[in-house]
């Protein structure tokens, strides 16, 4: 059914306008009321899929001879010591020495590495000590990307590290050392004759920095994140993240209702970041801070892919700020992923 509005000037008729009277009613209701906001509806709860995350820290620092970065040493490592100043240390054992580390962020770095070579002192009839530096790459080949050449005492080597020799997660380095202790002739070892260590190079501290990211104290094990299901809450350590995998409609947001924040300093912030499945690219899409209630996460949609995918999404706790406390956590109260449902009037 249609009707219509005539319009005249004197006796002049002009055209003839002509709406469906569906739409008329339509845009006067909307006049009328007004259009709400999209609805939304919770679709996971963060907290009660936390024992399908992986998490980790983010660890940028081994304290080499100590028990919190003795997990990050692999093969070719003899026990923890110290020396008369209490600076920890341990000895290489063998021909190569492997150690980890996790990198949130691959950019372009430099690995610090502190130590001094076997026979301790400086013996000019000794050729120095040159050790090489190995990543695994993505084939899981060792690629040699850099050599220190170390002098007598201790002494500090810094290694650049391009961006493309890093990856996301835990990476895989080792040292091989130009030579080793049954490698120089007896009278260099007198000394050492009831040792019968393969030594080559005793290591104080290793560290990787870069312009985003400063040297952090290694830690043991897993991050301690709590749920707590009656209360939902989630809780994450301050220099950790956990990685979940979801199927994320285009539009869908993250919600909390609260953050709380418990021995951290003035800096926490909750990082927000979403990826494809293969976790290689990720992009940062928001921070969550004490004063956020809500975030909107953009899924990347295309005409090629459909509007539902499965995404990796990323929460990272971080803080910058000197009053920040090595056992800080930071509580997410109703965490949850969010769609929109239809438009509704109100």
């Amino acid at each position: 059914m249609t009707f219509q509005v005539r319009l005249a000037h004197r006796n002049t008729t002009h055209q003839v306008l002509a709406f469906p009277l569906l739409a008329f009613l339509l845009l006067a209701l909307i006049a009328l009321f007004g259009c709400s906001e999209p609805q939304w509806q919770t679709s996971y709860r963060l907290e009660r899929s936390f024992a399908l995350a992986e998490t980790y820290w983010d660890t940028l620092e081994i304290n080499v001879g100590t028990e919190e970065g003795r997990v990050w040493l692999v093969d070719g490592w003899s026990w923890n010591e110290s020396n008369d100043s209490g600076e920890t240390f341990v000895w290489s054992n063998g021909r190569t020495s492997s150690f980890g580390l996790m990198v949130f962020d691959p950019r372009d770095s430099v690995l610090h590495l502190r130590g001094f070579p076997f026979p301790e002192g400086t013996d000019s009839n000794l050729l120095p000590q040159s050790v090489a530096l190995l990543v695994k790459d993505s084939a899981e080949q060792d690629r040699t990307v850099g050599v220190a050449v170390l002098g007598g005492g201790m002494t500090e080597h810094s290694l650049p590290i391009p961006s493309e020799s890093l990856k996301r997660g835990r990476n895989d380095f080792s040292l091989h050392y130009n030579w080793i202790r049954s490698d120089l002739p007896s009278q260099a070892t007198t000394r050492w004759n009831r040792d019968q260590r393969d030594l080559g190079v005793a290591w104080s501290s290793i560290s990787l920095a870069n312009d985003n990211a400063t040297p952090r104290g290694a830690r043991t094990g897993i991050p301690q994140s709590t749920t707590d299901l009656i209360n939902r809450s989630l809780s994450l350590a301050v220099g950790s993240w956990s990685e979940y995998e979801f199927e994320l409609e285009a539009g869908s947001r993250i919600a909390v209702d609260a953050i709380r924040c418990v021995a951290c300093g003035s800096n926490s912030v909750v990082e927000v970041y979403l990826g494809g499945l293969e976790r290689t690219e990720i992009t940062k899409v928001g921070s969550l801070t004490g004063a956020s209630k809500a975030l909107a996460l953009v899924v990347p949609t295309s005409s090629q892919t459909p509007p539902t995918q499965t995404h990796t999404l990323i929460l990272r706790v971080t803080d910058t700020s000197e009053s920040a406390q090595g056992n800080g956590f930071v509580t997410l109260e109703s965490p949850r992923i969010e769609r929109p449902t239809d438009v509704t009037f109100r």
